[in-house]
């Protein structure tokens, strides 16, 4: 059984996806179908001289399947056919399948799970841990490549600790997903790519681009924002300055909850649900 949580702005829910090994011919042509063009040599793969050389795992939700995943046997790298909830896709791939290296059929839903999948079972990430960066955009992103630079800089160990923030959630970045798997992943996002990004972005993170700041870097560094803050959004040049000083984020607390409480109306509005 392959538990699965995920937040958003209603709170945490915890999703109980089950994923198993199936050799349900009628349940899997049944799935498939849903989307025939998609699935056309995976449905093929349900015939008899066919099916004996296929592997197959099915997660379902009450009882309900919600995704299928394929590995063709026989050649090296083995074809893999990812199809239905990312999630559920995610748990076959963590639980059932444990594919090494494969040609992926997918869409860009599944390329997260695909992610995954390396970072745990290659990389030995614990799973909630993974499933909880699912959850960063680009700037969140940046931040942690930031703080592992930082810890090599410092030549931090086990025994030490980086705060950063994730200032921004990847929702919001789909189109910009689509762009850049286009540009830099033609042949689509598998787990030789996954192995390929993480080698050259997070393995391969050196101290360059690390500036242990003075006070006189701090000070540029704050007044970047004056552009975007004074210039931009029109905020007077003393509300701005007073970011400045703790007291100003220790004030602003108070008022976070209410901040959150604006934008679910703005997102409730944008979406035309009632409020």
């Amino acid at each position: 059984m392959a538990s699965v949580t995920r937040s958003g702005t209603a709170g945490v829910s915890e999703r109980a996806i089950e994923a198993v090994s199936t050799r349900d011919r009628t349940l899997l042509r049944d799935f498939l179908e849903r989307d025939r063009l998609r699935a056309a040599y995976a449905i093929c793969d349900l015939d008899q001289k066919e099916f004996g050389r296929t592997k197959w795992g099915v997660a379902t939700e009450h009882g309900e399947p919600i995704a299928v995943v394929l590995e063709y046997g026989g050649l090296t790298p083995q074809p893999l056919f990812v199809m239905g909830d990312p999630e559920g896709a995610a748990a076959i791939l963590r639980d059932v399948i444990k594919p090494r290296l494969v040609y992926l059929a997918a869409d860009q839903t599944h390329l997260a799970a695909v992610g995954r999948e390396y970072l745990v079972r290659r990389r030995g990430v614990p799973a909630e841990t993974v499933d909880a960066l699912s959850a960063l955009g680009l700037s969140s992103i940046c931040n942690v490549l930031a703080a592992i630079k930082v810890a090599r800089h410092q030549h931090l160990g086990p025994d030490d600790a980086i705060l950063t923030v994730a200032t921004d959630g990847a929702a919001m970045y789909g189109t910009e997903i689509e762009r850049i798997v286009a540009r830099d992943f033609p042949g689509g996002f598998d787990a030789v790519a996954a192995g390929e990004t993480f080698g050259a972005y997070l393995q391969a993170a050196a101290e360059d681009h690390v500036l242990e700041a003075t006070r006189a870097d701090r000070d540029r560094i704050f007044n970047l924002g004056y552009f975007t803050w004074v210039e931009q959004q029109g905020v007077p040049i003393e509300e701005f300055e007073a970011r400045r000083q703790p007291a100003f984020w220790t004030t602003t607390r108070e008022i976070v909850s209410r901040w959150d409480e604006l934008i679910d109306e703005f997102n409730d509005r944008a979406a035309g649900r009632p409020t």
